[in-house]
This record gives structure tokens, C-alpha cells and sequence, in this order.
């Protein structure tokens, strides 16, 4: 008898730490979750800023360059926390003004890195979201005039910056991301770096954070 007490008081000790054990380990606060990586997409508005190869599209009746549709995609990771890197795609369509007789239709899709800095995501609650970038890479598009089309070839550098609001229950954010961008072209016959789709766009942006 004395012996089965003997084993059954280590055994009891035993079941009574484990389970001490558990209890403080699902009291014990849980280490944030890092942002991995995050995806959205955007859409909005693109309004051009005067370049020689405005001058010129007026000169044969065509007008400036309309407000145009701007597309993109983004896929970002955070370096400690706050440091923005990744990549971008985008497309970017729009026209000549008036029509003389026919309107010219162009189409840019681009590439580019992101580098910039942005707020931290916090898992436990929403929260405010801001991020600054800078951006850089290359552009590959076409102009058409009546089905004939004449390709662009160029670069793009700017910049944008976010504001919007984490709904941390979904991994979501929604956000408004203004941006700047400098396209130069010699569709004129000019300089190659004359501003010919330089841009300031607006888009409404969703996303999400893994």
C-alpha cells in the first residue's frame, strides 16, 4: 500500500504542473503577427500635365490628352515593420481630346519597384494606415490613330502615398492612394524627355494582409 502511494503522488504532481502548465500558457498574451505580405489592387483617374506633345496633338485638332482610367496592382512585404518593398503593375489608358476627324487612343502598361515606408499593421484592432513610396521602372505601350498604332517605349518615375483604414477582423484595408508620375515620350519629334504622360492620379484601393 505504501508503495502505491508512493507512485501515485508523482504521478498526481505530475497531472497537477501540466496542467498549470496549459492554463498559463492560453493566459499568456500571444506575439503579434507580423506582416508577411500584402496584395491590392487599385483603380482610378489619371489627369495629364501639359508637355510639347500636348502642344503638338493641337496642332492637328486633337486637343490635350483626356482624363484617363488608371489600373494597378500591388504585392508588397515590410522590412522591421515600417519598411515597404515590392513591386507594381499597372495600365494606363486614355485619349486625345477632340477628334479631328478620329481620336488618338493610347495604352501604357507599366512596371516598377516600390521602395518607401509605411505604419505598422496591428493585428489585434483597426487602425489607421499611411504609406509613402517611391517608384521606378519602365513603361511599354501603344498609340493608335485609326488602327494604325506606333509603339511607346519609355520609363516611370514618381512616387504615391496612402491613406486608409485597416479592418484587422478580415486582414482588409480599404484606402484612397494619390500619386505622381513622370513618363517622358517623343511622339512630337522633340526631346525624349519631354513630360508627354506625366500624370497625377487618384484610386481608391483594396487589399489585403498575410
Amino acid at each position: 500500500m505504501r508503495i502505491l502511494s508512493a507512485l501515485l503522488i508523482p504521478c498526481a504532481l505530475l497531472v497537477i504542473g501540466s496542467r498549470e502548465a496549459r492554463a498559463q500558457q492560453r493566459s499568456a498574451p500571444t506575439a503579434p503577427r507580423g506582416e508577411r505580405v500584402r496584395i491590392s489592387g487599385e483603380v482610378g483617374f489619371a489627369v495629364f500635365l501639359p508637355s510639347r506633345y500636348g502642344e503638338a496633338l493641337g496642332l492637328f485638332g486633337h486637343g490635350h490628352l483626356a482624363v484617363g482610367t488608371s489600373l494597378a496592382v500591388r504585392a508588397t512585404t515590410r522590412l522591421a515593420e515600417v519598411v515597404v518593398l515590392g513591386g507594381r503593375a499597372g495600365l494606363l489608358h486614355t485619349g486625345s481630346l477632340r477628334a479631328a476627324p478620329a481620336a488618338v487612343h493610347y495604352n501604357l502598361v507599366d512596371a516598377s519597384v516600390v521602395f518607401g515606408l509605411g505604419t505598422r499593421w496591428r493585428p489585434r484592432r483597426d487602425s489607421v494606415l499611411v504609406e509613402a513610396v517611391l517608384e521606378a521602372g519602365g513603361v511599354l505601350g501603344d498609340a493608335s490613330l485609326n488602327d494604325v498604332g506606333q509603339r511607346i517605349t519609355s520609363l516611370r518615375l514618381g512616387g504615391s502615398a496612402l491613406v486608409g483604414w485597416n479592418f484587422n477582423h478580415w486582414d482588409l484595408y480599404l484606402g484612397v492612394r494619390s500619386s505622381g508620375s513622370y513618363t517622358p515620350w517623343n511622339g512630337a519629334g522633340g526631346s525624349f524627355w519631354d513630360p508627354a504622360f506625366a500624370n497625377v492620379t487618384a484610386a481608391l484601393e483594396l487589399g489585403g494582409v498575410r
